[in-house]
């Protein structure tokens, strides 16, 4: 056991009350595979009669090494703690979740962990399989993003770049969202601890944005529009097509500009 896990089991059954068991999944549990951007990926189970004290837990993380950012995910009945902290020499990248008992038996996927610490019936662990579910409209910003490409053009005929460069930033990331669930589909996978190389797609080439050529940053915005408007039609169920309208509205604005 590496001393980064040693230190954090310590640290955590020092700080954290009604531990049942800190378990590790991932990459860490081989050290051949692992490498210098691999994740410690850790979850705190608490036994079946604790009850999450969330600040207390985030104070224990905060002393296992010097907080260099982090992000914090919460569910009703469980914390992600995403940290990347500095021990000793290193730079140590921790995903720690604390959950309560009857949330972690109920819907974490416990395929391949490690006890690091306590005990845990496996033998009562259900074996469940990673799910695909349905990319469904409400899991999308789906009308936020429309409202956006409006504005995008708008602030862009407008020459107030800074918040149109702002707003089209937004709408390339949307379009790889789509882009990252569709090989989620196609690879069968949730996790993405490996890219494939991938070339970035068409629309978001990001060398073809010059803000000193409005026309050519509308042209821009219209390729993305399409191609999002496209993967939402093939991903999600009962999706009309928006398109058209957003560009009209850019050959619209093409006209004024010229006028």
């Amino acid at each position: 056991m590496s001393g980064f896990l040693s230190h954090l089991i310590r640290t955590l059954t020092e700080r954290v009350d009604g531990i049942q068991a800190i378990l590790l999944y991932g990459s860490q549990q081989h050290p051949q595979v692992a490498d210098m951007w691999s994740d410690y990926d850790v979850c705190i189970v608490l036994n079946s009669s604790a009850r999450i004290d969330e600040s207390r837990f985030i104070l224990a993380v905060n002393d296992i090494g010097t907080v260099v950012g982090r992000e914090v995910y919460r569910r009703s009945h469980s914390v992600l703690y995403r940290t990347a902290m500095k021990f000793q020499s290193s730079m140590c990248l921790l995903d720690a979740t604390v959950s309560e008992f009857h949330e972690w038996n109920s819907t974490e996927n416990r395929d391949q962990q490690s006890i690091l610490f306590g005990h845990i019936e496996l033998s009562s662990c259900p074996n469940t399989p990673v799910t695909h579910a349905a990319f469904r409209p409400d899991e999308t910003a789906i009308d936020p993003t429309w409202f956006k490409y409006i504005g995008a053009i708008k602030k862009f005929c407008r020459h107030d770049n800074l918040i149109g460069m702002h707003l089209l930033l937004d709408l390339i990331r949307e379009y790889l969202v789509l882009e990252m669930v569709e090989r989620d589909q196609r690879k069968r996978t949730n996790i993405h601890r490996y890219g494939d190389h991938e070339r970035l797609p068409g629309p978001i080439q990001l060398s073809q944005i010059d803000e000193s050529d409005t026309t050519r940053v509308l042209d821009y915005i219209a390729e993305l529009a399409v191609a999002y408007d496209k993967k939402l039609v093939s991903m999600v169920e009962g999706y009309t097509s928006r398109v058209q309208s957003v560009l009209r509205y850019i050959e619209r604005s093409k006209v004024h500009l010229l006028g």
